[in-house]
């Protein structure tokens, strides 16, 4: 079986038994690029792994000794607790693997970079080209 696609599923998608899965049908769930994926800048604390602080690089959502504040993000290498790599990119592409579970859905995460900005230009590429339905 292959990983995050279930034993039904697995069977449908394959062309043949015991032969390798060359394609995966996926669908957008929403037409709005933003809604599909989501990156931010995220801080999680190392011992417990629980969401420090979460940015766009220009605002935050910080967790501090009274509570949750919105603070200023000035970046992540100008940032005093996420300096030195600890405050990394974080994105969440939402989508429906076939057509059989309206209501499915499958969440592609990543922390690198380059897979976060080639995604977000890529749906956008996408959005502008099929006239804005991207579902």
């Amino acid at each position: 079986m292959t990983r995050g696609v279930t034993g039904a599923a697995d069977e449908t998608l394959r062309k043949t038994a015991g032969t390798k899965l060359r394609s995966i049908p996926v669908r957008l769930l929403f037409d709005d690029p933003e809604l599909n994926f989501r990156a931010h800048y995220s801080l999680f604390d190392r011992t417990n792994g629980r969401l420090l602080c979460a940015g766009n690089g220009q605002t935050c959502r910080r967790m501090t000794e009274t509570g949750m504040q919105s603070l200023a993000c000035p970046s992540p290498e100008l940032c005093e607790i996420g300096s030195g790599g600890l405050c990394k990119p974080y994105g969440r592409l939402n989508v429906r693997i076939g057509d059989d579970d309206e209501l499915g859905s499958f969440v592609f995460r990543t922390t690198g970079y380059n897979s976060i900005r080639t995604l977000a230009v890529r749906l956008r590429y996408f959005h502008a080209v099929s006239g804005g339905l991207l579902a």
